[in-house]
């Protein structure tokens, strides 16, 4: 079986790498070969983080070539499309290019709320039903969340499968850091992202300028190279799958604060996930999926305010031994629940059916 799969990312793009790119080798095991064909390249997505936008050339030359691909794809039994085609392109243009094509669509974000939830009054009348006329076309919706399962089935979509965000565990094998970590002095809060999610971290900083009177830590920040307005430690570190793992396995707690908004409603809770997999005990906003990974008081905890953020965060930070059961407990439901092995099964299934 050979599948077009219609990515947004190359293999730095976190929602590309987890819910396509990781599965090419499991699902080659099965008989299914992937070509692979993101919009947004490495070298592109790298520009964006660096200047806040993409060039202008670099995205009407990655449109041209998925015109083309699209144009000349024939050879393929089935089209995988992450999210859209071609972001902000009028949905005529993609259904041309779909025609007589069997295709399903993917989705971990609300990408819809781009559009139905724009402040122009014109964008809204133009692209709000975009992705629900695509996804009423499409032979099936593979969504990583109830929030995304609710719209699917809201477009009358022909099929609405859950697949979760997960992770693949062989890059988690070091278990040593459950027992060895927390002999460190001074205690490792972490938060995984990109500048464009640096903005949740504004929830929680007056906190731990707070905090930092009295309890001495060290705050690690993958994926961003500057915070200001501190008064605590800060340690930066550049993402890179190859050290991403050994970073978060040397920490104590994971974060993950959310704004109360549509958007943040169809997060996947990808941070949790990567945490949990690490043995950190985690907090997060009670805002979307995260109440579904984060058993409150078990694994981590779900914070509704500031006021439950100050107390999971004393709490966490007081107590060692509560730190690494709950560690303990957020890895288990990983393996159980959030684990590629489990996962890759069911998308092989899902596929075929298809």
């Amino acid at each position: 079986m050979k599948i077009l799969a219609l990515t947004k990312y190359d293999s730095n793009g976190a929602s590309s790498r987890l819910r396509t790119i990781q599965y090419i080798d499991f699902l080659k095991l099965e008989n299914i070969d992937i070509n692979l064909m993101p919009l947004i390249t490495n070298k592109m997505l790298n520009q964006r983080y660096k200047n806040g936008r993409y060039r202008l050339l670099d995205t009407l030359k990655s449109y041209a070539i998925r015109i083309k691909l699209l144009i000349f794809s024939n050879n393929y039994e089935l089209i995988l499309i992450e999210k859209e085609l071609m972001p902000w392109a009028p949905y005529f243009i993609e259904k041309l290019l779909l025609i007589n094509k069997i295709y399903i669509m993917d989705f971990d974000d609300a990408t819809f709320h781009n559009y139905d939830l724009h402040k122009s009054f014109f964008i809204r009348c133009l692209y709000r039903k975009k992705l629900d006329k695509l996804m009423n076309n499409s032979r099936a919706v593979h969504c990583g969340n109830d929030y995304l399962i609710s719209r699917a089935k809201s477009a009358n979509s022909k099929s609405v499968r859950f697949l979760p965000t997960v992770v693949n565990l062989d890059q988690y094998k070091n278990l040593s850091f459950l027992n060895n970590k927390y002999n460190s002095t001074k205690l490792k809060i972490v938060w995984i992202g990109t500048p464009e999610t640096q903005k949740y971290l504004s929830i929680v900083k007056p906190l731990l300028n707070e905090l930092s009177e009295s309890y001495d830590f060290k705050l690690i920040l993958v994926g961003v190279n500057k915070f200001e307005d501190t008064k605590f430690e800060i340690e930066f570190f550049e993402w890179s799958k190859d050290t991403e793992n050994k970073i978060l396995s040397e920490c104590d707690i994971g974060i993950m604060p959310l704004y109360d908004s549509a958007w943040e409603r169809g997060k996947c809770g990808y941070k949790l996930i990567q945490y949990m997999a690490s043995g950190l005990a985690v907090i997060g906003s009670n805002i979307g999926v995260n109440n579904e990974i984060i058993d409150h008081g078990i694994n981590g905890y779900l914070a509704d305010d500031l006021d439950d953020w100050r107390r999971f965060f004393i709490s966490l930070i007081n107590n060692s031994a509560g730190r690494k059961e709950m560690g303990k407990k957020g890895r288990t439901k990983v393996e159980q629940n959030y684990n590629i092995d489990k996962w890759s099964s069911s998308l092989s299934r899902m596929l075929k059916d298809v």
